[in-house]
C-alpha cells in the first residue's frame, strides 16, 4: 500500500485561485483520470499526482514505466487558444520542469557552482541531465481542453528499470547527491518531504509558464527556452517512428510556435514540428 502525498501540504505552498489537487498512491493512470474527469464535467485546475502507475504511457501512446520513485502528475488546463498553438505547450512545460528541479537542488543547499550538472530540455518533450532523462511530458486535448502529463524520475526504483528506445534513466536524488533508492513498496520519511517539495515547485513553476504561455505565446518564452536547451549547437538526425531518417543537420534554435530551426548541409534553415531526436555530435542525452 503507497501511501499518497499530503495534499495541504502541497496547496499552502501553490496559492492558485481554483486549483484542486489530488494526491493519489498508486493509480492506473493520471492521464486517464484527468481526461475522464474532463469528460465529466470538472472544471480547469484539476491536478492528479501519484506516486505509481499501472498503465502509464508517454507520447505516442508509448509505455511509460511508473514504478514508486517517481511522480506522476496530469494537470486539466483550458488556455481558449487555437488548438493549432497546442504542441508548444510541451516545450513551455519543460522549461517550467527544469526550473522546478532547479529549485529542489537549490532549496537543498546547492549552488550553480556546485550542482553536479544542471537540469536541460531535450524538445521536444524532455527534461534531461548528463546522466540520462529525468522527465517525460504528454499533451493531450480532450475537445478544447488540455491534459498535461508530466512524469518525473525522484529515486532509483527498487527493482531494474527498464525502458524504451535509447533512453537512460536519471533520478533527481543523484542530482542531490543523496544515495536515496527505493527499499521498499513506499517511500521513506525523508523520500516523501523530497516528493513533497517536488510537487510544489512543479506546480509553482508550471502555473507560472503557462499564464505567459497562455497570454503571451511561446514566443516570449523562447529566449528562456533556448539558453536551456540540450540541442542547440548540436548535430542531429530527425527520425519517425519506424527510424526512417527525415532529415538531418544543426539545431540553430526554436521558432515562435516551438519549431525547431535546422540548419541541413544545404545550408537552408529548415523549421521542424516533430520527429525523433537521435543526436550524431556532443554530448549524447
Amino acid at each position: 500500500m503507497i501511501s499518497p502525498l499530503c495534499e495541504e501540504a502541497v496547496l499552502s505552498a501553490v496559492p492558485r485561485k481554483g486549483l484542486r489537487v489530488s494526491c493519489r498512491g498508486s493509480v492506473s493512470s493520471t492521464n486517464l483520470l484527468v481526461k475522464e474527469a474532463i469528460r465529466a464535467g470538472e472544471e480547469p485546475g484539476l491536478v492528479i499526482s501519484a506516486l505509481k502507475q499501472e498503465g502509464g504511457y508517454g507520447r505516442q501512446g508509448r509505455v511509460w514505466v511508473s514504478p514508486v520513485g517517481g511522480l506522476y502528475t496530469s494537470l486539466f488546463v483550458k488556455p481558449g487558444k487555437d488548438l493549432a498553438q497546442m504542441p508548444s505547450l510541451a516545450p513551455a512545460t519543460g522549461l517550467a520542469v527544469a526550473r522546478a528541479i532547479d529549485d529542489v537542488l537549490m532549496a537543498s543547499g546547492l549552488s550553480c557552482q556546485t550542482m553536479p550538472c544542471a537540469p536541460l530540455i531535450k524538445w521536444p518533450n524532455d527534461v534531461v541531465c548528463a546522466q540520462g532523462k529525468l522527465c517525460g511530458m504528454t499533451v493531450e486535448a480532450v475537445g478544447t481542453s488540455l491534459c498535461v502529463g508530466i512524469g518525473i524520475n525522484l529515486f532509483q526504483p527498487a527493482g531494474a528499470m527498464e525502458v524504451g528506445g535509447k533512453n537512460t534513466p536519471a533520478y533527481v536524488a543523484d542530482l542531490l547527491l543523496r544515495d536515496d533508492r527505493i527499499a521498499g513498496t513506499d517511500l521513506t520519511a525523508a523520500q516523501r518531504e523530497l516528493a513533497t517539495a517536488m510537487l510544489q515547485a512543479l506546480l509553482r513553476n508550471f502555473f507560472q509558464i503557462y499564464d505567459i504561455w497562455a497570454e503571451e505565446g511561446f514566443g516570449a518564452l523562447r529566449q528562456a527556452y533556448e539558453g536551456r536547451s540540450s540541442l542547440v549547437g548540436k548535430e542531429i538526425s530527425l527520425r519517425n517512428t519506424v527510424d526512417d531518417q527525415l532529415s538531418a543537420g544543426v539545431v540553430e534554435g526554436f521558432d515562435d510556435q516551438a519549431r525547431l530551426l535546422l540548419r541541413t548541409s544545404s545550408e537552408v534553415v529548415q523549421p521542424v514540428s516533430w520527429g525523433e531526436v537521435h543526436i550524431v555530435s556532443g554530448h549524447q542525452v
